[in-house]
């Protein structure tokens, strides 16, 4: 998700921890340096940068507190 809340990317999560994750996202697209990274099953909104890629693999830091994104009030 970019940091403006307007663009949305599927990713895959490999890894999650309470620090961060590693996500399978196509090559071509390109993630932004800051952003807010969504788990819809949990429905919580995480702010992140993402620290490194290689291909296809992206690690992603987590850099504050969880918030819920309100989706299922949406629903």
């Amino acid at each position: 998700v970019s940091s403006d809340m307007n663009t949305l990317v599927d990713v895959r999560i490999r890894d999650l921890s309470a620090k961060g994750a590693r996500v399978i996202v196509a090559a071509s697209v390109q993630i932004p340096e800051k952003f807010n990274f969504l788990i819809v099953a949990e429905d919580l909104l995480y702010p992140a940068v993402a620290k490194w890629r290689v291909g296809d693999i992206v690690g992603i830091e987590f850099t504050g507190e969880a918030r819920s994104s309100l989706l299922r009030k949406l629903q």
